[in-house]
């Protein structure tokens, strides 16, 4: 009987020690034992994250709720809003230093149901941290419409940086002093291309990334606030507007320590991905052929004639640009190929042009010329009739808000409706467009507008057969859509689209980045994709071939690992592009002699360049506003091959007057090479013979105005060196 009792007191003893019931006491937990401690203050019926500590750092500024919930009431179509900070009946803690689980339940509202239970649950590994929300007992008259996931008050020391995921990555410096203010949705190739930001200064890093295997609809909101950033997240919830809707957070949000700046942040995003993210290019052989296709080209040309071009001069406008970048591969990029305006009657393609089987074959029978033409994937011209009655065949698969009324956007003056991707409707109308394309017609490759530079919307279309609102099925329907697309086409047709979300990169084969013009720019896309998808094209203007803007934008291009152009092809003709055509030329053949690393290799650490190097400022335009951009005469980036060891250190002078010098170190050992190496230097015209140096060498360059140089580092144990050909 005693040892019974002394068993019973030592039970209770080790429930009491995991587990805390808070009433009206309060309490704090503190969650990790390391370098990294999570608080969380537990106050009379809530709880709040109080501090985070990084080596006894406060990161935080201010506590914030751990999260916040809004909820309907279906019967009278009334919300509620409650927040982890208060009102809750029982907050229970179950923490052993390492993960902590708190429970929120039997909520004081009568609005809501007493039911209701918000899980939070954290986790700290080290320097690292896991944080998941799950809300439950929903009831019949319940829908959860919105749930805010984390709420951090990050302190900002000055002298800092804000990563966000904007095109291929952009900085934001000392953030608080320049009031940043940004609303964010993932996934979009216009707003958030990724979804982790990173917050670094020259003491600590702190990575916030949303690890969530399938690519969920995700908002996110940042703000400078009272000298300290506001961060917030918030993930669009399925089924919004049905009862008893209980949601588990997709994947979870993660918080790490790094030391470093924006490349180490995009490499813990990088590590997570490539071995979780369902949307992580795999390399299977017919993907590999495609990319093999794409990864040649060295140039792009855009091409728009008008409904009375013939298709004589069609063909002679393509084969004049084709020629002038002779042996480098080209391709065009083909807009209004039938005989319809730009932005009208889509989906209605077809009949194309009389003859355009016969220009695609001629134009690509050199195997150094990809036809690409313009499809949009996204957009039901509402006022189609007859064989693409849009009220029977277009409007039943649109997006709908819950009214009933149908996603719209104009173009052209011209009023669409936005597609539903699920439906198989419009993804056999996708299909069938790109199979004619580029099986009957033949072209090499297929563009699908918009579907990856626009956001997902909340379609509410019950007949849809998806969750209402948010959730992963917006990509789940363009995965299904894209399959049928790679299905249809011939092998080794390549399909792109327009922007660089990431959600998408498993299903295309290139991305069309040139939108991607604004300060402060890092490729930090690139340090995460580069090798597993083709990126191309930067916007230039025909207006600009004497302003410094273009050849800043092309040599950024050039070193970053995108595609140079897309300029028109009337350059190659157009006397005031006097210099703008020759550079044109001079960028393309690097980007051609390079391709093993820039279209197939894997972007490292960028290399330090010291010098006196001016930074030249020029007016760009950003999603359509003018934005002065300054960036390093000197661009400049480093890769390493595919399959060898060998690694890139690739260059390129955007100053349209000035010959600059400059150094840069290389320590072979940080490459692998524990012994003397070989280097070979590059040029536009010549492959230099491959000289011996020590593995830690420092190199001198002259690099004279609109010019680019690569230097090859390679291992001397290569039996033989290959030197880089034209092939």
């Amino acid at each position: 009987m005693i040892k019974r009792f002394i068993a019973v007191v030592v039970f209770m003893s080790i429930l009491f020690t995991a587990t805390h019931v808070f009433g009206l006491s309060n309490g704090q937990e503190i969650i990790g034992n390391g370098d990294l401690k999570i608080t969380i203050q537990t106050t009379t019926g809530g709880g709040t994250l109080s501090g985070i500590t990084d080596n006894g750092t406060a990161l935080l500024a201010a506590g914030s709720p751990l999260f916040s919930l809004t909820i309907t009431d279906i019967s009278n179509d009334t919300d509620e809003t409650i927040a982890s900070t208060g009102n809750w009946g029982s907050v229970t803690v179950a923490n052993d230093g390492t993960h902590a689980r708190i429970v929120f339940s039997n909520p004081a509202s009568a609005n809501l149901p007493s039911s209701l239970v918000a899980t939070v649950s954290i986790t700290v590994t080290d320097t690292k941290s896991q944080w998941h929300l799950a809300v439950t007992g929903l009831d019949s008259n319940h829908t959860l419409v919105d749930a805010d996931f984390p709420d951090l008050n990050l302190k900002a020391a000055g002298s800092d940086q804000f990563l966000i995921p904007k095109y291929s990555g952009t900085l934001i410096p000392n953030p608080v002093a320049n009031a940043m203010d940004y609303d964010m949705s993932y996934p979009r190739g216009w707003s958030a291309t990724m979804p982790f930001f990173a917050y670094y200064n020259d003491s600590y890093g702190i990575y916030l990334g949303f690890h969530d295997p399938q690519a969920s609809f995700k908002r996110f909101h940042i703000k400078a606030e009272s000298g300290h950033l506001h961060f917030r997240g918030n993930v669009v919830i399925a089924d919004k507007t049905r009862g008893g809707n209980d949601w588990d957070m997709p994947g979870h949000f993660e918080l790490d320590m790094f030391d470093g700046d924006w490349f180490d942040a995009a490499s813990v995003y990088k590590d997570w991905a490539s071995a979780n993210a369902e949307y992580y290019p795999q390399s299977t052989s017919e993907r590999t052929l495609r990319q093999n296709e794409l990864g040649r080209i060295g140039v792009w040309g855009y091409y728009q004639p008008s409904s009375s071009t013939t298709m004589t001069t069609i063909k002679q406008d393509m084969q004049d640009y084709i020629n002038y970048f002779s042996g480098v591969p080209v391709g065009i990029h083909w807009y209004q190929w039938n005989n319809l305006p730009y932005d009208d009657d889509y989906p209605n393609y077809f009949p194309e042009r009389t003859g355009m089987a016969g220009v695609v074959s001629d134009i690509q029978q050199s195997g150094n010329a990809y036809i690409m033409p313009y499809i949009n994937g996204r957009l039901y011209d509402t006022d189609l009739t007859g064989a693409w009655d849009y009220a029977t065949k277009g409007r039943p698969y649109a997006t709908k808000k819950s009214d009933g009324t149908v996603y719209t956007q104009i173009f052209n003056s011209n009023t669409f409706a936005v597609m539903c991707p699920t439906q198989i409707s419009w993804q056999n109308i996708i299909t069938d467009a790109a199979q004619q394309l580029t099986d009957r017609i033949g072209s090499k490759g297929i563009y699908i507008d918009q579907v990856a530079a626009a956001s997902p919307l909340e379609c509410m279309d019950a007949s849809h057969n998806h969750p209402l609102g948010g959730g992963h099925w917006w990509r789940d329907g363009y995965r299904d859509m894209f399959k049928a697309v790679h299905q249809a086409l011939p092998a080794g047709r390549f399909v792109t689209v327009e922007g660089g979300a990431d959600y998408m990169a498993d299903q295309v084969d290139g991305f069309l980045t040139d939108g991607w013009l604004t300060n402060n720019l890092v490729p930090a896309f690139q340090v995460i994709y580069g090798g597993k998808v083709q990126l191309f094209g930067k916007r230039t203007g025909t207006s600009r071939y004497h302003n410094q803007s273009f050849y800043c934008k092309l040599s950024q291009a050039l070193v970053q690992g995108i595609q140079p152009g897309r300029t028109s092809l009337w350059i190659v003709h157009d006397s005031n592009a006097d210099i703008a055509a020759p550079f044109v030329k001079k960028i393309a053949t690097m980007r051609y002699k390079l391709k093993e690393f820039l279209s197939f290799g894997t972007m490292l650490r960028p290399v330090t360049v010291t010098g006196s190097i001016p930074n030249i400022t020029s007016s760009w335009t950003d999603r359509g506003t003018p934005t002065d951009v300054t960036v390093s005469a000197i661009q400049s980036s480093v890769y390493r091959h595919q399959t060898n060891r060998s690694v890139a250190f690739i260059f390129a002078n955007a100053s349209m007057t000035d010959t600059l010098a400059f150094s840069f170190h290389v320590d072979g050992s940080q490459y692998g090479f524990p012994s003397d190496v070989y280097i070979q230097e590059i040029t536009e015209t010549a492959d230099g013979t491959p000289q011996l140096m020590s593995n830690s060498f420092t190199k001198t360059v002259n690099l004279a105005n609109l010019d680019s140089v690569a230097y090859i580092v390679s291992p001397v144990t290569f039996d033989v060196f290959l030197p880089l050909i034209l092939k």
